[in-house]
């Protein structure tokens, strides 16, 4: 559950529809509502949201039922809310800013019916959601992978189609580039020995309380290993279920939308290792 609401809340910053320029970082966008821009994304309720700054984006709560399927798979439907919170200096003011938020945060739901999910990066523990972050930035340790992936893939077409001089076998269908990506990614999680020299490079990263720690991409893998993680996945459906707006009121005109979201994830039970 955490990785899939972390990917939405990088879906909601790449995507989001109304933006303004950074001025942390020239030459780049940031989302915003009227202008403003959006100053928290946030794990929590919204009451508690007005010391941390407004208007912010959380992600929260959430419950994951499991049901078996045929042919040996397994559904798991994910349920969470996202809340849009501002505070404006009038009633009108509060109630149009979080109505906007809305239907920014509705559009990016709304185009996002099928996407990846992946745990945070294990070369570098970088949050993303999109397989190009790993093509842009470690195609040199992936290409040999996908290059077993690809030949492997030509093998069984060739022993699948057999043709003749009068009827020629047809070539093998170009495999998606994301595809191709994401399958190298997850063979090199659950095959490298993890001796080559990424796999042993220091890398810093911060916990939850912002202290800073070193280890390596083989000792990333290897605990992720052990917990039976899954590094890349994909949900196949995502929808609203419903949006429900709170008014302003009171001294804190404090206005609040939530928008209920579905996921739902098909995997194969061989990939849980019970078959």
């Amino acid at each position: 559950m955490e990785d899939l609401m972390l990917t939405y809340r990088s879906l909601l910053w790449t995507n989001w529809p109304e933006r303004v320029a950074s001025e942390e970082t020239p030459g780049t966008t940031i989302p915003a509502v009227f202008n403003i821009p959006i100053s928290g994304w946030w794990h929590g309720e919204a009451e508690v949201l007005a010391s941390n700054g407004l208007p912010a984006v959380t992600i929260s709560g959430g419950q994951e039922s499991v049901k078996r399927e045929a042919l040996q798979t397994q559904e798991s439907r994910f349920e969470f809310t996202i809340t849009c919170a501002v505070q404006g200096d009038d009633t009108y003011k509060a109630n149009s800013m979080v109505r906007r938020m809305a239907q920014n945060v509705i559009s990016v739901i709304d185009s996002t019916t099928a996407f990846w999910v992946f745990s945070p990066c294990i070369f570098d523990l970088e949050i993303f959601h999109d397989p190009t972050y790993l093509s842009d930035n470690y195609s040199d340790i992936l290409s040999t992978y996908e290059g077993n992936i690809s030949s492997s893939r030509q093998t069984r077409w060739e022993l699948e189609h057999i043709g003749s001089d009068a009827d020629p076998a047809p070539t093998v269908p170009s495999l998606d580039p994301d595809f191709l990506t994401a399958a190298a990614y997850r063979l090199l999680f659950d095959t490298d020995d993890l001796e080559d020299t990424w796999a042993t490079t220091e890398i810093d990263y911060f916990d939850i309380d912002g202290n800073t720690y070193t280890t390596t991409p083989a000792a990333i893998i290897t605990r992720l290993r052990t917990e039976r993680k899954q590094v890349v996945r994909l949900i196949s459906d995502s929808m609203r279920t419903n949006t429900t707006y709170k008014d302003a009121n009171g001294t804190s005109l404090l206005a609040v939308a939530e928008i209920g979201v579905y996921a739902i994830e098909n995997k194969a039970l061989s990939a849980l290792g019970l078959y």
